[in-house]
């Protein structure tokens, strides 16, 4: 049993077995994996980030992940030199209309373009991160949908709010930071299985805080619901 524990502030040493985190407000949550407690101790490996919901735990899948802090928040790092990822094991139910959210940290923008979350193999949704440093997102045709923010590219370092929804009919929307943009991101297939990886490198230097697979294409209320909720990580 997952014990809740809801604050006004961050709890600095929430009990063993306890999530202090922000609730999200949307319904249809199918996996959430959050850093709080990923290791025992700051600098710890993290062999495996358990779903709080699903049960599709996350387990190193290649590289090295560490157990960190950015400004006293707890983040699952993912930028030792090299390639660094977590995975799931396959869901065999989730959706071909999904919504993936993500808090992280980026140190760097990469010298090419880099992927960073993906739930394949039948069905893909990425998001990746540009040498410009927007993101993007494709379905199975590999037609991007890329953010507004803005036109120049991004600075790092920062923490940024990455909303990726992907509908049944090929609709997609991005948000980064508030900003959201539709498109369409030749999003096919059928859904499931499905498997969740979330990669990093040394050259842009992710670190998670927080990642969320959502069983539908949300709406711009939900979108807003969920940048808010994301946000509060950082307060």
């Amino acid at each position: 049993m997952t014990l809740i524990i809801r604050s006004p502030g961050k709890i600095a040493r929430p009990l063993p077995g306890s999530f202090d985190g922000p609730n999200l407000g949307v319904n249809g949550v199918a996996s959430r994996f959050v850093s709080i407690g990923a290791a025992s101790s700051v600098g710890g490996i993290v062999a495996s980030l358990k779903d709080l919901v699903g049960g599709h735990n996350l387990a190193a899948n290649g590289g090295v992940a560490t157990y960190e802090e950015v400004s006293g928040i707890p983040v699952v790092s993912l930028a030792a030199a090299g390639n660094n990822s977590l995975a799931s094991d396959q869901f065999s139910n989730l959706p071909k209309g999904r919504t993936i959210a993500l808090l992280a940290y980026f140190s760097a923008n990469p010298a090419a373009l880099e992927q960073i979350v993906t739930t394949i193999p039948t069905t893909k949704a990425v998001i990746a991160v540009n040498p410009n440093g927007q993101f993007s997102t494709y379905g199975d045709t590999g037609s991007w949908l890329t953010s507004a923010l803005p036109a120049g590219g991004i600075s790092r370092p920062g923490w940024f709010k990455i909303i990726a929804s992907y509908g049944a009919d090929g609709s997609s929307k991005l948000s980064v930071n508030g900003v959201t943009i539709s498109g369409t991101s030749g999003y096919g297939g059928s859904g499931s299985p499905s498997q969740i990886t979330i990669k990093g490198s040394g050259s842009i230097g992710m670190k998670f805080a927080d990642l969320v697979i959502i069983d539908h294409a949300v709406t711009d209320m939900e979108i807003a619901r969920i940048s808010e909720g994301l946000g509060e990580w950082l307060l």
